[in-house]
């Protein structure tokens, strides 16, 4: 559980505090880090937008973890404690940085979930562009054109790895149910 500043992370931990080392580490410990090898080139990009680009990468951070939470919570049960307090941490920097009220965040958390879903879990030979189209649409959003396979592929590798990191922190931890 060292990965992501979890070495302190004691085996059972409370859902809230978990939520806020998910929050702390994952989503906004990334933001600078988050795609750092493509950053550069996307923002020489014509049609970049550099506020869609933040906005973005912040969604699909806190998506990566919803994900990872609601996919944990199989085997896991008790996870499921961890969302309500990880949705209230991502609803709040929303609004302070956006202005974005409750229901334009739980939209755009679940639209970016969909998606995320989508990539980790479509099986490679049902869809073997996968990769390049779900890049494609991310990149679209912030105003990017990319045709390079090499960065498409680049881009979805890096958020898949995203969720696995956050699945394997998760893997490792226990939440008490809260009936006991």
């Amino acid at each position: 559980m060292e990965a992501h500043g979890f070495s302190d992370m004691k085996a059972t931990v409370a859902a809230d505090e978990l939520a806020q080392k998910l929050f702390s580490s994952f989503v906004l410990g990334e933001e600078t880090s988050v795609m750092k090898s493509q950053d550069s080139d996307l923002r020489a990009k014509p049609g970049f937008q550099l506020q869609a680009y933040e906005h973005q990468k912040f969604i699909y951070l806190a998506a990566s973890i919803a994900v990872a939470l609601t996919t944990a919570s199989d085997k896991n049960p008790a996870i499921i404690q961890v969302i309500p307090h990880f949705r209230q941490l991502v609803t709040a920097e929303m609004y302070k940085r956006w202005g974005e009220g409750i229901d334009i965040v739980d939209s755009e958390i679940e639209r970016a979930s969909h998606d995320c879903f989508v990539l980790l879990f479509t099986n490679p030979k049902d869809n073997r562009v996968l990769s390049v189209d779900w890049s494609q649409t991310w990149l679209e959003q912030i105003g990017v054109k990319e045709s390079n396979p090499v960065t498409l592929f680049l881009i979805s590798t890096y958020w898949k790895e995203k969720f696995l990191q956050a699945a394997e922190i998760l893997s490792q931890v226990r939440v008490p149910n809260s009936d006991t």
